[in-house]
């Protein structure tokens, strides 16, 4: 079963956002698969009124992905890899 990276609600929008290194266009379609299915998740009634962002981003950048995107209005960001922080910036904790 896939799962959300990371779902954000906001006071005036919730946002969905898949972060994938090596993309397959599977990948973003999951993103219109999960707005459909919190749309009609009992335990988001009150979110409907919001509007929805889809946000996906990637390590690798890919032109059809990107249009992919496009053509869904969702969000595509590329971040090259060479500009993430060291790990041990991001995360300071025990694990």
């Amino acid at each position: 079963m896939p799962r959300i990276d990371l779902l954000v609600r906001l006071d005036d929008h919730i946002e969905i956002i898949e972060a994938k290194a090596q993309p397959k266009l599977k990948d973003v379609s999951e993103l219109i698969f999960y707005e459909n299915a919190l749309k009609h998740d009992k335990r988001y009634k009150d979110a409907q009124i919001l509007p929805w962002e889809l946000i996906f981003i990637t390590l690798d950048d890919q032109k059809s992905i990107e249009k992919y995107c496009d053509s869904f209005n969702i969000i595509y960001i590329y971040v090259p890899e060479h500009e993430l922080p060291e790990p041990d910036f991001i995360y300071k904790g025990n694990i």
